[in-house]
């Protein structure tokens, strides 16, 4: 009973305070007006640290909950590993001696013809003369009669292909690789993997001409804030278009295409200067060669439309210089007419509706990864 009144004592106290707080802000008495002022800010401090306190623990709780899913997913991406080669050790062969045989005697000859009884013929039973079948009678079958086809006279036979006749056929796809079978059967909408280091492996999915879905839905086709890894709904993996594009979100709890803009530091784009990517039909290892933001705002000299799909010659070398002049790095990698290109790109919240690019360079036949790494460690 006695803790109850305590208790209401001071609740009224409490309410007391906050009631003369105006009055005792303005009173003379400055102990009164300091006291007064002490509970105005831990009244205010209280409900921020709350809520502080609160987006904290959403924003670990989301963060732990993406990491999770993603190792899920990425779990499931099984590729194929070439075993060593096992070259066995040469077993020694021993070669027999051979005796020197002995001639017979003639005395030795002639017992051995004694003892060896002769062997009698195979007797052949009598066979019967087959009796020959009567030949069967042939039937009259009825000829025939003779019927007009009916001919379109407006049809007229295709001329013989010669060497400038064009043919125009669609490329069919190769099979999938066996490495994206739990992939597909989770979502069949699933194009690609990517790795860079040892700090992301995520699978990448496309919905052709949306590129508004995967914002908010993770790969098991779920409402989610961090979607999930997605390339550009115009672009296609049959043929394969020479200029790739995938998008992620920029998380602030550090996941998903977050840790790209670390390559705007150049000790980190030399300890990752390998990006792995492989499609459902084919693997491929990209290198850096410009790191750059963009804005969608044409009137900013930072603009850059690096939606483009299908260049001529000309376009393209446009299109990578314009990529070049805005690297915060130069690299010494070189980008043709006719290499492969891969942007990865996400939010950047510096520039209005800016976005974070780091474009890559499909290794060509003959480069190894080794001479691109040593080439990447010239960048400035």
């Amino acid at each position: 009973m006695k803790n109850k009144h305590n208790r209401k004592g001071m609740l009224r106290g409490i309410i007391d305070c906050y009631r003369g707080l105006p009055r005792d802000l303005k009173s003379k008495n400055h102990e009164r007006k300091r006291h007064a002022q002490n509970v105005l800010v831990v009244s205010i401090c209280i409900p921020i640290m709350i809520v502080c306190l609160a987006y904290m623990t959403h924003w670990e709780l989301t963060r732990i909950a993406i990491e999770r899913d993603n190792a899920a997913f990425s779990a499931l991406y099984s590729p194929v590993t070439v075993a060593p080669t096992f070259t066995p050790s040469p077993v020694p062969t021993v070669t027999p001696t051979l005796e020197p045989t002995q001639t017979p005697t003639p005395e030795a000859t002639a017992a051995a013809e004694e003892t060896t009884e002769p062997t009698a013929e195979p007797t052949l039973a009598p066979t019967e003369a087959p009796t020959p079948s009567p030949t069967p009678t042939p039937v009259p079958t009825a000829t025939p009669e003779p019927f007009e086809v009916a001919v379109d006279a407006t049809l007229t036979p295709l001329a013989t292909p010669d060497a400038d006749t064009i043919v125009f056929a669609l490329e069919t796809p190769p099979p999938n690789q066996h490495a994206f079978g739990d992939l597909l059967a989770l979502n069949p909408e699933t194009v690609a993997f990517l790795r860079i280091g040892d700090f992301m492996s995520l699978p990448v999915v496309q919905k052709p001409n949306d590129n508004d879905y995967y914002l908010n839905h993770n790969f098991a086709l779920e409402d989610s804030i961090a979607g999930t890894l997605f390339l550009d709904g115009s672009n296609l993996i049959v043929p394969e278009d020479k200029n790739l594009i995938v998008y992620g979100h920029n998380m602030r709890n550090g996941t998903m295409f977050r840790p790209l803009l670390q390559y705007e530091q150049l000790s980190f784009l030399k300890d990752n200067p390998i990006v792995r990517f492989d499609t459902i039909y084919k693997n491929r290892d990209y290198v850096p060669f410009a790191v750059f933001t963009v804005t969608a705002d044409p009137g900013s000299s930072r603009y850059l439309n690096i939606r483009q799909f299908l260049l001529d010659e000309d376009g393209w070398d446009s299109y990578i210089s314009g990529m070049r002049r805005l690297s915060v790095h130069n690299i010494p990698v070189d980008v043709q007419y006719g290499d492969n290109v891969l942007l990865l790109v996400t939010c950047e919240y510096t520039h209005n509706n800016g976005r974070f690019v780091v474009a890559l360079r499909a290794l060509r036949e003959g480069e190894t990864r080794e001479d691109m790494i040593r080439l990447v460690q010239n960048a400035k």
